[in-house]
């Protein structure tokens, strides 16, 4: 049976990094990233079979509830077995904190932390059914960062967002196992070029 991945912030990085791996392992791709033109790219490296891409803000309940729906469509026949929440602003410093603006604070937590709450809420009843089908546990896998535990100076919204995201991580690993396995990744810089 074949197997549908979803990964977020997936033109580019780590998360480029994983389409590319999962496509070469065979599976189906459901790349989502609010850079179109960086999903542009990735449209030539597998058949539209195999390679879904989806322009999408994660940050925004809207656009995820429609992403997803293309996402239920495109599966119908390859079940969504994983799901990679690694969207995140990837600059990490936002400078002195007297200057941060609710603004930019929040732009920060929306694109990592109320993104992977959101897809995974929004993946939840296709991952259940890959599970229902195969009998195996299906996969939410976020990406952290060791700034969750280590942060850097100035780079206040990305360490809570990622400080969110292990939090977040563990509730959602004894709430939803061992039926949807959660884990999480914590990177620290990593070349992907």
């Amino acid at each position: 049976m074949e197997t549908t991945i979803a990964i977020t912030g997936a033109g580019q990085g780590i998360g480029r990094a994983c389409v590319h791996h999962f496509l070469g392992l065979g599976w189906r791709v459901a790349a989502l990233d609010i850079d179109a033109e960086a999903l542009a790219e990735l449209v030539g490296t597998a058949s539209p079979q195999r390679l879904l891409t989806l322009p999408c803000d994660v940050g925004s309940e809207r656009e995820v509830a429609i992403a997803f729906e293309a996402v239920a469509s495109w599966t119908s026949t390859a079940p969504l077995a994983a799901l990679v929440n690694n969207a995140a602003i990837a600059n990490p410093f936002c400078g002195p904190l007297e200057d941060l603006d609710l603004a930019d604070w929040q732009a920060w937590i929306d694109a990592s932390l109320t993104a992977a709450f959101l897809c995974s809420r929004a993946a939840l009843p296709l991952l259940r059914e890959a599970q229902r089908q195969s009998g195996e546990a299906a996969n939410i896998v976020n990406i952290s960062s060791t700034r969750a535990v280590m942060s850097e100076p100035e780079s206040f919204a990305y360490a809570a967002s990622k400080g969110g995201i292990d939090a977040l991580t563990h509730a959602m690993a004894v709430s939803l196992g061992p039926q949807v396995r959660v884990n999480a990744i914590r990177p620290g810089w990593i070349e992907t070029r």
